[in-house]
Formats: structure tokens, C-alpha cells, sequence
């Protein structure tokens, strides 16, 4: 049986994983939604407003943009 320490550490540990992951799978949905919106113009203020925070973080940390730019570069790319 736990302790309500272990159990307070156990719970921490999942919302970190949570949060972290969610994070990621924000970041990384950018490139099937710039497919969406390559084929779909009329998406785009929506798209703008859902990824600011990202275009924001590039433009605090211009050495994510190259990355980020191949990454999209890399979805259009291989879209049928």
C-alpha cells in the first residue's frame, strides 16, 4: 500500500507526463494542420490563432524557426 507521499510523488509524476506530452503533440500537429490549411485557405486565421503561441516562441527564439520551418517544409512535402 502507498503512503500519501508516494501516492502526492505517483500523481505529480502523471500530470508532469500529461502536460508534457500534450506540449508535444501541440507542437508537433502544426504540420498535419499546415496540410490542412494549404488545402483549405478560408482555415487560416484560425490556424494563425491556435499556433500564435508557437509563431510567438520562434520569434523569442529565432534558433526554432529553421527547425520548425523544415518540419512544416517536410509535411507539405510529402502530402499527396
Amino acid at each position: 500500500m502507498e503512503t500519501p507521499d508516494e501516492e502526492k510523488k505517483g500523481r505529480a509524476g502523471t500530470t508532469l507526463s500529461i502536460v508534457v506530452i500534450s506540449l508535444l503533440l501541440y507542437v508537433l500537429s502544426v504540420g498535419p494542420a499546415v496540410i490542412v490549411v494549404s488545402r483549405n485557405s478560408y482555415l487560416l486565421p484560425y490556424y494563425m490563432k491556435i499556433y500564435a503561441p508557437i509563431n510567438w516562441l520562434c520569434k523569442l527564439a529565432p534558433s526554432l524557426n529553421d527547425p520548425l520551418s523544415n518540419y512544416m517544409d517536410w509535411w507539405v512535402g510529402s502530402s499527396p
